[in-house]
């Protein structure tokens, strides 16, 4: 009886087996149709190069990544990017209050810097529909506006990024 108890208990507390994906995903919800459209972007590696790393709401960008030592952040980091990432800076305009979704196809950490400077408190987090290229988001309440996204810690030099509505 006690083996099966305890047999029982490590069930219970066994991590979630992963799903079982097609060779060809199924469409992505309305949330995240934007994804399969995607177009080249170069992150900022400087403020002044800002006016060219602008992320089109609704569509993906891949974003090249520049070497995070070499990145001039609009903001310091909060916590030191490590030797050997990769970062870079996407700029996004707002022209409604509401909540935001940025999306991600990689690990990254991501930074909103408002338009008075200051960092902009996520409101919720998580993971992309199951089987598809998008591994988390990040939510964000904005007001109308200009903002940095700073993007720090990357181990790729590559990522897909999105911005859209949040549900």
């Amino acid at each position: 009886m006690l083996h099966a108890l305890l047999l029982l208990a490590a069930l219970q507390q066994a991590p979630a087996a992963a799903p079982v994906c097609p060779v060809t995903p199924g469409p992505l919800s309305a949330e995240w149709a934007g994804w399969t459209t995607t177009a080249p972007l170069t992150a900022a590696g400087r403020p002044a190069d800002l006016a060219t790393a602008a992320l089109t709401p609704g569509h993906r960008a891949d974003v090249a990544l520049l070497p995070a030592s070499g990145v001039t952040f609009a903001t310091p980091l909060a916590r030191p990017a490590p030797a050997g990432s990769t970062g870079g800076m996407l700029a996004l305009t707002v022209t409604s209050a509401g909540k935001y979704r940025l999306s991600f196809g990689g690990a990254i950490w991501a930074d909103v810097i408002g338009p008075d400077g200051k960092t902009i408190a996520p409101v919720g987090h998580g993971h992309g529909p199951d089987c598809s290229a998008i591994r988390k988001y990040v939510d964000f309440a904005l007001q109308p506006g200009r903002y940095v996204v700073q993007l720090s810690e990357g181990k790729v030099t590559v990522i897909g990024a999105m911005l859209t509505p949040a549900p």
